[in-house]
């Protein structure tokens, strides 16, 4: 009875020792096969490629062996991402105009490939031009005006604040010594001071915040900034009779980008040499309203009213209405050289329309800002008004 027993052990002990030697053999061959799987090279359909920003394409990888889990261990990088990104499946999509390197890249093996983004096209059209005068700043025998082309989005305040968001454009230009005025002339870039040149743009840092100077395109928006610095081009200033300028300029940037600027239109001048001319400040209640009709031939009604203060000045406010309002509308008024519905009428010095400053029987023209016309609990027409004279005089 005790040998079948120990026959049997024998038995079991022969199967446990096959079982394991199966085991064994089956952890080898399954290590060999996870072996085969492992890349042993990798390389790009093509090693240079050109795209434009915003473009999104695949760079095309090969692996030796090919199996899907052996691409599914490469793990890519771009060199530099505000250039181009690149994800997992190899898209990759044009950040920015330059040049990057995106890596497919596994255990010391990896593919590269080039990408250069094309410069991009800049051609803006702007609706306000403010000039900041500063006089010999450089004590450098040049007087200096730093230029900024506003589009729409901004405004320009009566102290010569800038408030909004949108596109602008900024110079930092030379003008001889003897000039305090941009007259009809060509600027070009120069890092050296001398005259009828501009200032390239530049940046720099102070206490962690990066800082752009010099002439630039710059972007902001309620969330961010940002900035394309100009390093070369020609900036044509041409100036008629009226005061109105023509200015146009083709620049590139420091990566190449293409920049066109155009502007046509006055150009409101703050001296930053002088100290700050008094405020003229005006009745806030309006006592008579005229309704003058539509004396400008623009399908729209004028209303004049007159705001005395008390050194004897005469301001004199046209509003632009819609061609059936009866009562001045309530709203802003804004003065832009237009003659739109919600605008104030530009000035008329030699004739005495428009909005303009009168004093002993002269009149001044008022350059910019806006009148809120409203309206007390009794009923009563008050304004707020944020204008500027010719004579960079404040006017509220």
């Amino acid at each position: 009875m005790n040998q079948p027993i120990a026959t049997n052990k024998v038995k079991r002990g022969k199967t446990s020792i096959y079982v394991l030697l199966y085991f064994l053999l089956s952890s080898v061959i399954g290590l060999g096969s996870c072996e085969s799987n492992k890349i042993k090279s990798m390389y790009f359909g093509t090693t240079d490629m050109e795209m434009s920003v915003g473009e999104t394409d695949t760079i095309e990888l090969f692996i030796n062996p090919i199996s899907s889990e052996g691409y599914s261990l490469v793990t890519w990088t771009s060199s530099d991402n505000s250039v181009a990104q690149v994800n997992q499946r190899g898209e990759v999509r044009a950040i920015y105009t330059g040049n990057c390197m995106i890596t497919a890249y596994y255990r010391g093996i990896k593919a590269t490939a080039n990408i250069r983004v094309k410069p991009i096209s800049i051609e803006s059209y702007f609706s306000k031009a403010i000039a900041y005068f500063y006089g010999n700043y450089y004590n450098n025998g040049l007087n200096i005006f730093i230029l900024r082309l506003l589009s729409d989005g901004y405004n320009i305040e009566p102290n010569g604040n800038i408030v909004g968001a949108g596109d602008y454009f900024n110079m930092e230009l030379r003008i001889p010594i003897d000039e305090t005025s941009l007259k009809t002339s060509e600027f070009t870039a120069n890092t050296a001071a001398q005259a009828y040149t501009y200032l390239p743009g530049y940046t720099s840092e102070q206490d962690g915040n990066i800082y752009v100077s010099g002439t630039f395109m710059g972007f902001t928006s309620m969330r961010s900034s940002s900035a394309v610095l100009v390093k070369e081009g020609l900036f044509a200033v041409t100036k008629n009779s009226s005061d109105r300028y023509i200015l146009k300029g083709i620049f590139k940037g420091n990566k190449e980008e293409s920049i066109s600027i155009n502007y046509t239109g006055k150009i409101l001048v703050f001296d930053k040499t002088q100290v700050p001319q008094d405020t003229l400040f005006f009745d806030k209640q309006i006592s008579k309203v005229e309704n003058i009709g539509d004396i400008y031939n623009c399908n729209q009604n004028i209303f004049r009213v007159q705001l005395a203060d008390k050194q004897g000045y005469i301001l004199q406010l046209e509003f632009v209405a819609p061609i059936s309002a009866e009562t001045l509308p309530l709203g802003t008024y804004k003065l832009d050289n237009s003659y739109g519905t919600f605008s104030l009428v530009p000035s008329h010095t030699n004739n005495g329309r428009g909005t303009i400053i009168i004093k002993n029987g002269i009149s001044k023209a008022v350059l910019y800002g806006n009148v809120l016309v409203m309206a007390n609990n009794g009923g009563d027409i008050k304004v707020r008004i944020s204008l500027v004279s010719e004579e960079n005089k404040l006017i509220n």
